[in-house]
């Protein structure tokens, strides 16, 4: 199953774009958020339908410190038409390391454990996965603006997967964020991702990953979402043309998600 860009590329940089909303306890420590998404492709010969579940649970140390663990599950609709659980990830960010005072320019930062739950990630004798980052934020009348730059080293048992292919080792991830908010409850959301990957054996693995979300207010509690999300290799078979297009037939999909806070 084609991993999905759109939806946990968003997820993963909340702490750039802002907190999940959530509703909290009386201490204000302890919250969760619920995300639900419906993902369908677009290539009418190769339909890839699925829904996306997580279950996130959030743990508030200080204003802008806290930790999370993510759970969920993937549920195709389409092809094999079973459920599979995804990677565990825990997690710590910093929302606001520090802000500049003459440019209001926001430093964060966060890291992240990934623990081998997926199928995926067991074909690929995975121990564990760790991903730390830095961002820069900003926001300028109604817009959003962001930068984050993080690196991945990928523990595994062998240096192999089962299928013979070598196992990514380590890598790095650029993003830029471009948000408009059209009023308080209904904005736009994109992420202009490139990642960059090194195989034990040194092969370079240079994916794209660009996604752009409506998302709407509905409540304190509840979002939703409508939106497209495009990924794959940067380069063609020859190694030197891009191959990056914002709309792919091959490659892109359509979401339409819920996020609710408790």
């Amino acid at each position: 199953m084609k991993v999905f860009v759109g939806l946990l590329g968003l997820i993963g940089l909340l702490c750039l774009f802002g907190q999940p909303v959530k509703a909290q306890d009386e201490s204000g420590m302890l919250s969760a958020n619920i995300s639900n998404s419906l993902v369908t492709g677009i290539n009418r010969n190769h339909k890839n339908v699925y829904n996306d579940f997580s279950v996130i649970g959030i743990y508030e140390w200080a204003e802008h410190i806290r930790s999370t663990l993510d759970l969920g599950f993937v549920k195709s609709f389409t092809q094999e038409k079973k459920a599979f659980l995804k990677d565990a990830v825990v997690g710590t960010s910093v929302s606001d390391i520090y802000t500049h005072p003459e440019t209001e320019i926001t430093l964060n930062g966060y890291g992240k454990l990934f623990l081998p739950l997926s199928q995926e990630s067991q074909k690929r004798s995975q121990i564990f996965a760790l991903t730390t980052g830095l961002g820069l934020s900003k926001d300028l009348s109604q817009f959003h603006f962001g930068y984050d730059l993080s690196g991945t080293y990928f523990a595994n048992r062998f240096r192999t997967a089962k299928n013979g292919t070598s196992n990514k080792h380590y890598g790095m991830t650029n993003t830029l964020l471009i948000g408009f908010a059209f009023t308080d409850i209904l904005a736009l959301n994109t992420a202009w991702s490139l990642l960059n990957f090194a195989t034990y054996n040194k092969s370079p693995k240079a994916t794209y990953s660009f996604v752009q979300s409506l998302d709407y207010q509905a409540t304190d509690a509840l979002g939703l979402s409508l939106g497209h999300s495009a990924g794959g290799r940067q380069y063609k078979n020859n190694g030197q043309e891009l191959n990056i297009e914002l709309f792919d037939v091959e490659g892109s999909e359509l979401f339409l998600g819920l996020n609710y806070g408790f």
